[in-house]
Formats: C-alpha cells, sequence, structure tokens
C-alpha cells in the first residue's frame, strides 16, 4: 500500500501548502473535545496551525477551521512539526465537527486537485490496508454513498495497476463486497442524480462497446447512469444529456420505483455510477416478477427489449461520440432486434365502448361484436397523416390517456391496430416510433 502514495499523488514535490487525508479515528485518553486522528501529511503541518476541515463526499457538510493542538510522528513521537505517513494529529475541539475517515485538514489554497488526491488516499488506505478490505458498522453509518464508489472505483483502479496475481482474487472479492454496500446504500438516499437523453426524454442507456475482429462494435450492456448529488454541479455533459434528480420520498421508495421503471419498462440491463468502471447489473438490483405458470392474460404488460431498441436507435441518431459507420451498424443491429421483438408484443390500446368492455381471452387479447360502439384513439402525424397511438405499459398510456379512455390489449397485427401505428407517442415524439407496416 506504501506505493500508493505516489501513485495518487505523483512525485514529491517542495511546496508551502499543507493537507492530510484522515484515514482513522483514534481513541482519546484525555476528557475532552479534542479528536486524535491518524493519516498522512503532504507539507509541513505544526502544532497551532489552523487548517480547514472538509469533506468532499458529503452532500451537506461545509467547510470548517480547528486548530491543530499536538502532533505525534511514528518514529519521532511528539513533536512540533510533522510531514510524511502514519502521523497522529490532535484537533482542538475536533468533535464538534463531522471528522470521519476521508475528511481533509488542509491549509489555505490547496487546489481541488490536492485535497481530491488526499480524499481518494485517505480512504483506499483505511480500507486496504488499515482495515484489511473491511468496512465496519461505524463507516457504513458514515460514508456517503459518493465516499463508498470512491473506495470502489480506485479499489478497482488499484487492483488493475497494483495488485500482484497473488492477491489479486483477494482484493476482487472485497471490490464485489463494496458493490454490494453501494446498492444497499442507494436504496435509503434522499435523492440520486439520473442522466437523462434530451431527445427521448428518458434515462439516457449507456453502453461500453469492444471491437470484434471483423472491426465490428460489440455492444455491452445498456446501463442507467446515475450520479451522486455531491457531484451534480461539477458534471458536464454534451447537450443531447442533462441530469434529472429522483427524489426517494418519505416512504423511501422513489428510488427503488425508478429502478423498477427503468429495468422492466425501459429495458435498462444495469445501472452504473459516474462511469462504467462502478456498474451493478439489473438481476443484482431487483428481483423480477414470478410469472411462471401465470396465464398470459394475467401478466404485466411490459416489453422491456421492444422499448430498449426504440430508445437505442433514436439516442444513436442524435450521438457525437460514435463514427457514421459505428453508428449505421449499431443502428442496424437495434433495428433487427426491434424486428424480432414486435412479433411476440402485446400493446395497450386506447379505446372508448358504449357499454361494458367485452372479457379477453386467455391471450389478454379482445375483440367485440359487430354492434358495439367504440372508437379508437387516433393521433396526428408530422406529415399531417393520422395512426393509431400504442403503448409498450400500462404507465406510459396513464401519462397519456386518462378519464373516458380504457386500455384494450393486442398484438400489432390485432384488428384494432391498423396501418400506421405510433409506438409510445407522448410528450417526447421521438421516443414512440412510426411503422407503416405491421407484419
Amino acid at each position: 500500500m506504501m506505493g500508493l502514495f505516489d501513485f495518487l499523488f505523483g512525485k514529491k514535490k517542495e511546496n508551502t501548502t499543507v493537507f492530510f487525508g484522515v484515514e482513522e479515528i483514534l481513541p482519546n485518553s484525555n476528557d475532552t473535545e479534542d479528536l486524535v486522528v491518524l493519516g498522512s501529511v503532504r507539507g509541513t503541518i505544526h502544532v497551532g496551525d489552523e487548517v480547514i476541515i472538509t469533506n468532499l463526499g458529503s452532500d451537506n457538510d461545509k467547510p470548517a477551521k480547528a486548530v491543530i493542538s499536538a502532533l505525534e510522528d511514528a518514529n519521532k513521537g511528539q513533536v512540533k512539526k510533522a510531514s510524511g505517513e502514519n502521523i497522529v494529529i490532535t484537533i482542538k475541539d475536533g468533535k464538534k465537527h463531522n471528522v470521519y475517515k476521508g475528511t481533509v485538514l488542509h491549509s489555505e489554497g490547496v487546489s481541488e486537485a490536492k485535497l481530491r488526491a488526499a480524499y481518494l488516499y485517505a480512504i483506499i488506505n483505511a480500507f486496504l490496508f488499515w482495515q484489511d478490505g473491511i468496512l465496519t458498522d461505524e463507516d457504513r453509518r458514515r460514508f456517503s454513498i459518493a465516499d463508498l464508489i470512491e473506495i470502489w472505483r480506485q479499489s478497482i483502479r488499484f487492483c488493475d495497476t497494483q495488485a500482484t496475481e497473488k492477491n489479486y482474487a483477494y482484493y476482487l472479492e472485497k471490490i464485489i463486497l463494496l458493490m454490494e454496500q453501494v446498492r444497499a446504500k442507494l436504496l435509503t438516499l434522499d435523492e440520486i442524480y439520473v442522466v437523462y437523453s434530451v431527445k427521448t426524454g428518458e434515462p439516457c442507456l449507456f453502453m461500453s462497446s469492444t471491437r470484434n475482429q471483423d472491426g465490428s462494435l460489440e455492444p455491452s450492456e445498456l446501463r442507467v447512469r446515475l450520479i451522486p448529488a455531491v457531484y451534480k454541479d461539477s458534471m458536464t455533459y454534451p447537450e443531447e444529456f442533462e441530469l434529472r434528480r429522483v427524489e426517494n420520498g418519505p416512504n423511501k421508495d422513489g428510488i427503488s420505483n425508478f429502478l423498477n421503471e427503468v429495468i422492466f419498462l425501459n429495458g435498462a440491463e444495469g445501472i452504473e455510477f459516474i462511469s462504467e468502471v462502478t456498474s451493478i447489473s439489473a438481476k443484482a438490483l431487483v428481483k423480477a416478477p414470478d410469472l411462471e405458470g401465470m396465464r398470459e392474460v394475467d401478466k404485466p404488460i411490459m416489453n422491456p427489449e421492444l422499448v430498449r431498441c426504440l430508445l437505442m436507435i433514436v439516442q444513436l441518431g442524435d450521438t457525437t461520440t460514435l463514427g457514421k459507420a459505428d453508428r449505421d451498424f449499431l443502428s442496424n443491429l437495434y433495428l433487427n432486434r426491434l424486428t424480432e421483438a414486435l412479433k411476440t408484443a402485446r400493446f395497450i390500446v386506447p379505446i372508448k365502448v358504449e357499454g361494458e368492455l367485452p372479457k379477453p381471452n386467455e391471450n389478454g387479447e379482445t375483440s367485440f361484436a359487430e354492434d358495439v360502439k367504440y372508437e379508437v384513439a387516433m393521433k396526428e402525424l408530422k406529415d399531417n397523416k393520422k395512426a393509431v397511438p400504442i403503448f409498450t405499459d400500462w404507465k406510459r398510456f396513464n401519462d397519456e390517456y386518462g378519464e373516458g379512455w380504457r386500455g384494450l390489449l393486442q398484438p400489432l397485427g390485432g384488428p384494432l391496430i391498423p396501418h400506421p401505428v405510433l409506438i409510445n407517442g407522448t410528450l417526447y415524439f421521438e421516443t414512440g416510433n412510426e411503422t407503416k407496416d405491421s407484419e
């Protein structure tokens, strides 16, 4: 672990600024509000120095000031000034502040990059070195989701660049446990931010692709990107993206409901925090409903594969990160997958009926006698033609059609679905797909 210092900070240079990342909270034998902490100092710190207390991973903590009342060097004992690793610092009245592993003590004028390096070094060293890859109950309580994600991200980075063949499996096991802690923390948050596609009005689906031998792309699972609140103002994206807030609500079910929607309705195959490095598959996030033995008519209306393809086709047409050849290849790939998904899809058709609705058959489909009067919804297309709006799930149906309208289930070739149709033609027109061939 000692090499991690230079790994994060680079070659040591003389500097007049001071910064110190807290790696451990130590017992204080004195009955005072003083706080004793262990960590590594860059620059030189003196007894009596006033330092700023900064928690980079916190959504709420504001920087505070405190005074250093004592210093101890691991090799020299009590000292008046110190620098290097394994320095014990006593913060006067430090218990009055929110100081925990990863907190940075620093002088004025320290750059954001150096603060972040001190923060990362502290939490990684605490987790991998001092605690042997085990989070304590106190860590679970004090660490924010940003802290846990950074430990997770940097542990992966350290594992890939510093771990040996002998200890790689050991570090990998710790990384998996971190992922589980992040998942648990996510569901308890007050809020999380999500990267949305401006074009579709839906959470953007991100992928990391590999290149096949023939030069074509092999797309990964498609994931929704989440951003902790502490990073929302520092993250920048092209104009095709925007950040939207997802509130957990008083019942702490808002984020869980969001995950269910993007996975089971939109077809997201997982989530990622900040980047593809720290990702969690859908199977590890939510439990799929058990539909085994259920009649077709009783199954919930979900078409995740179809919606996933619709969204990706629109996104790919607007992306600035792919060349034309790759964009065309992926567009054709998802178009072919969409065609296959359409063959088995069931759609909800908005309809008004005089009297009672006929009961659907065991496949969930409804047919009408010749004397039954009904009205199927119609929608104007961009070329002034009309189409039947059809929906892939009840949420999208209910978002557009309210009182007076009923929803009937039909396959694409059903009697209530003529040519053309508009799939999920809601407020965001581009999320729908106009088709003139229902076969």
